[in-house]
């Protein structure tokens, strides 16, 4: 029986007491006890079924205790009494008997009790230090979930309305239109590395390279064409000499060296010498962008990373970069999502 629910049964054999044969008739009276409490007189509704058993269906309050003694009276029979423990499970439910404090789906299915299918699973093992979900943890995912720090920051950027939330914060109308320079003035070097230092890109393998560069090109201007001599040859001269066997040139064909030209391209290699630091942080980069798909010099990595930042336009899912002067389009890309983009293409 299960507790202080309505709709139940208690069955009775009545059997007469005089003859012992079965008592078929007659106006049952049923009493009752909850618990080992004062006996009071049963509500409900008493009838025979047959050969002498009678079925008792209590009232609702009738079932409320842990323990309860029914006892049914009929005027020439024996009393009998019956005695239940009812529960507060239900033994039909075949999920969980009516227990509300566990999951109403089957073990291992969607909503219900998590089971090892190996029969190995240790709980201990899961309560580490390394796997376990602690405090912090826990606040990462609360910062992702739905209405939290960050899932809120994602909802005003999405949201078309003024402020955050606007579409300056999209670039979908246009409204990222004023560049931190005057309309047509370039970047200045130091605006320059300050955007390239703040997207991870590493200027010191440029520099260094520099660096070597001008060393390399200093030691090209060590010759000296009126004092030097080249190596394995004993005289240098303005004659044949140098022409190997006489038969290999003609003297009419033979041209002597034109040791003031070299003298003048000494001078001017050695004018490359000049390039230092100062010249590259504050001179000024002609304008360039790399076709898509193409190697870029640094020039152009610069002005194509600077044109990303500064002034783009959001049409759709058309993504437009453009030139200092505000209306030449430098670079164009294509997005996966006009809303929340998440891969960014070039496409010209």
């Amino acid at each position: 029986m299960r507790k202080n629910i309505a709709a139940q049964t208690v069955s009775f054999g009545m059997v007469s007491s005089t003859d012992g044969s079965a008592v078929t008739t007659g106006t049952p009276a049923v009493y009752y006890t909850i618990d080992g409490g004062t006996q009071g007189t049963g509500a409900g509704t008493a009838t025979h079924e047959g050969q002498g058993q009678w079925s008792y269906a209590p009232a609702q309050a009738e079932t409320n205790g842990n323990h309860v003694a029914y006892t049914m009276v009929i005027t020439g029979a024996i009393n009998q009494t019956v005695n239940v423990w009812p529960v507060s499970f239900d033994p039909t439910d075949a999920v969980r008997m009516g227990i509300t404090a566990l999951p109403n789906a089957a073990a291992d299915a969607a909503g219900g009790l998590p089971i090892s299918d190996l029969g190995a699973l240790d709980l201990d093992a899961l309560n580490t230090a390394a796997v376990r979900l602690t405090a912090a943890r826990a606040q990462v995912l609360d910062d992702w979930v739905n209405a939290g720090r960050l899932d809120v920051i994602l909802d005003l950027i999405n949201t078309a309305t003024a402020g955050l939330g606007g579409a300056a914060m999209r670039g979908t109308d246009g409204a990222n239109t004023v560049i931190p320079d005057a309309a047509g003035t370039a970047p200045t070097a130091v605006e320059i590395r300050q955007e390239m230092d703040a997207n991870s890109v590493d200027l010191n393998s440029l520099i260094a390279g520099q660096i070597t560069i001008s060393g390399q090109v200093a030691g090209l201007n060590d010759f000296d064409p009126a004092a030097d001599t080249v190596q394995n040859v004993a005289v240098c001269t303005a004659n044949t000499d140098m022409r190997g066997t006489d038969a290999a040139l003609l003297a009419a064909n033979y041209t002597a060296p034109d040791n003031t030209g070299i003298t003048a391209n000494g001078v001017a290699i050695g004018g490359l010498n000049d390039l230092s630091f100062s010249d590259i942080w504050t001179g000024t980069l002609t304008e360039s962008y790399a076709v898509n798909g193409a190697a870029m010099t640094p020039a152009q990595a610069m002005h194509m990373t600077w044109s990303d930042l500064r002034s783009p336009k959001q049409t759709g899912l058309v993504w437009n970069d453009f030139k200092l002067d505000n209306t030449t389009v430098s670079m164009t890309f294509s997005l996966d999502n006009a809303a929340v983009p998440t891969v960014k293409t070039r496409t010209a």
